[in-house]
């Protein structure tokens, strides 16, 4: 019954994705979730440096990578 939320950026972290991910699980944990509910972050994102990691992991979110590419079919 853990609710997630998970912040995908298109790209590289922009400097405040940290605290953004941490306001979204403020908000939910305040205004959406049961009490006691669990409340869990997740950022997805196509590259992420080391001192984003190490914040990530700091904080309790988790990070995640992506890869993504299109081909044209005929």
């Amino acid at each position: 019954n853990d609710l997630i939320v998970i912040e995908l950026k298109r790209h590289e972290d922009d400097g405040g994705v940290i605290d953004q991910t941490k306001r979204y699980i403020g908000w939910v944990s305040s205004d959406v979730a049961a009490s006691g509910q669990p409340v869990h972050g997740i950022i997805c994102l196509q590259h992420a440096s080391e001192e984003l990691k190490h914040l990530a992991e700091a904080a309790g979110i988790e990070v995640f990578e992506y890869d993504l590419s299109f081909t044209k079919t005929s």
